[in-house]
């Protein structure tokens, strides 16, 4: 990602179907722009960005060491505020007015997308702003995971001939948030029981934490304060997952960051990922990423 400036970034905009103006932040280093879709990417600084709104949906996905806050104002000035982290992605509609409050230095993706193109294919867009973790749509869709990475690395690459792989990475990714985001929101809105922010949260955080070990239904349906029955029925309307694929997902992320760390072998991490007393993780490996184990392996160069 390019070096910037902490300076209050300025606007300016290009047009894309039927006049639509795109903003675009001119501080920022932008990798590439279709009529539709603009991926742009920078490290932000420290600093305060005041009352701004665009006429495209906005998608920042903040990654390693971000710390922010952004509110819609109102009247009263008492408007709502979400904390944001690292490794999380906030969903702005368009028209949503917002101000935005970095803490701490971050890298970031920034992908703007028209209202048009935001309709194909989605029948239910969020009409609202929506923060939600890496790990909540990657567990759901793994190729969110997938393009959430690579997308890093080609923003980072900053190559002129990437421009093209850069655009349809973020053309994709942009569409694969919105269709899972759509597809919680359509369960929503038939009435169906979903875990609670907090219920989800004490679940989640007790997989993550006893990956290595044998985790029951008995254990989840605790910590969700359900019963066993009510709790998978429930859990699979919220997630989109049964507790059992939910498990072998957050497996295979943490086997698959473990593996591109290269700080342990591939046997040490099944057994730290709980694959010792299960199947070997190739199968799953090639059924969720489309390649083994090995492959993720970090590259070696030689001298």
């Amino acid at each position: 990602m390019a070096e910037q400036t902490g300076a209050s970034p300025s606007t300016s905009s290009f047009i894309g179907p039927a006049g639509l103006p795109l903003a675009v932040r001119t501080c920022r280093r932008v990798a590439a722009r279709s009529s539709e879709i603009c991926v742009a990417c920078d490290w932000q600084e420290p600093n305060f960005w005041p009352e701004c709104s665009h006429p495209e949906f906005q998608f920042l996905c903040a990654f390693k060491s971000a710390l922010w806050e952004v509110s819609e104002p109102d009247a009263k000035g008492t408007g709502p505020t979400w904390t944001g982290g690292e490794n999380q992605i906030l969903i702005l509609p368009p028209g949503t007015a917002h101000s935005m409050a970095w803490r701490r230095r971050a890298g970031m993706v920034v992908i703007h997308a028209s209202h048009i193109w935001a309709q194909c294919g989605v029948a239910s867009l969020p009409l609202v702003p929506a923060l939600d973790s890496f790990s909540a749509y990657t567990l759901c869709d793994p190729l969110i995971g997938g393009l959430l990475l690579d997308l890093e690395v080609l923003c980072k690459s900053a190559e002129p001939h990437s421009s093209a792989q850069l655009l349809a990475h973020g053309a994709f990714l942009a569409a694969r948030i919105l269709q899972a985001k759509a597809t919680v929101l359509s369960r929503r809105s038939k009435g169906s029981v979903i875990l609670g922010p907090e219920s989800k949260a004490r679940v989640c955080d007790f997989i993550e934490a006893h990956l290595a070990e044998q985790i029951t239904m008995p254990a989840l349906a605790h910590e969700a304060r359900l019963s066993v029955s009510h709790f998978t029925k429930v859990f699979k309307t919220t997630t989109g997952l049964t507790p059992e694929q939910y498990i072998l997902r957050s497996r295979l992320w943490r086997a698959r960051r473990l593996i591109e760390s290269g700080t342990r072998t591939i046997g040490e991490i099944a057994y730290v990922t709980g694959f010792a007393d299960h199947s070997h993780p190739t199968v799953q490996f090639n059924r969720m990423f489309g390649a083994p184990p090995k492959a993720f392996r970090p590259v070696v160069r030689q001298l």
